[in-house]
């Protein structure tokens, strides 16, 4: 199980991005030159389940807060985040247990997040 603060998402995927900013210049004599000017910090794309409306009314509000974030894992992962993406859409099932807190009808929930590392 994994957390954003304290909310608990069931992460499906969390694959990093990086990115290094480089300018192609094209002289008018001899070849390309290459100018590196830093890189960008990691962004992730989060795919997960959650459980319950409580659990994405959260989401929707970090989402809009300008805060920073924990997001906690498996393998002691902990790493300080914006969230600059959330979407989301409903599962068509008549029962979870996948999460034992909430109610046996409570809906299950696939997300996307884009996460920004602060």
């Amino acid at each position: 199980m994994w957390v954003i603060d304290n909310t608990r998402i069931y992460v499906q995927e969390i694959p990093e991005d990086g990115k290094q900013t480089i300018a192609r210049l094209q002289p008018l004599t001899g070849g390309t030159v290459y100018q590196t000017f830093g890189y960008e910090n990691s962004s992730f794309k989060l795919t997960g389940v959650v459980v319950g409306t409580g659990v994405i009314s959260q989401l929707r509000t970090k989402s809009r807060d300008g805060s920073t974030h924990t997001l906690s894992g498996a393998y002691g992962y902990y790493k300080s985040v914006y969230i600059s993406g959330f979407s989301w859409k409903p599962r068509l099932i008549i029962s979870q247990t996948i999460d034992m807190t909430q109610s046996c009808t409570s809906p299950v929930y696939d997300v996307n997040l884009e996460l920004y590392e602060a």
